[in-house]
């Protein structure tokens, strides 16, 4: 049987850290595909608000196999 891989774009932030912010994005791509293939980081910031309260964001470009 041949696989096929579809892909997908998402962005998840975070409070807390860079690492909770890819992990978010992760548990996101996780709910809606369950053949999670390949994770490439197209880009990753931090943002202030007006507080000075640091926000990560993560964008990815998840791969999902499908047969």
């Amino acid at each position: 049987m041949n696989k096929h891989l579809c892909s997908r774009e998402l962005t998840a932030s975070s409070v807390i850290s860079m690492e909770d912010a890819l992990c978010n994005a992760l548990q996101r791509a996780a709910r809606s595909a369950h053949n999670l293939s390949t994770i490439h980081i197209l880009d990753k910031s931090r943002h202030y608000d007006e507080n000075h309260v640091p926000r990560w964001q993560v964008t990815l470009h998840v791969g999902i196999a499908s047969q």
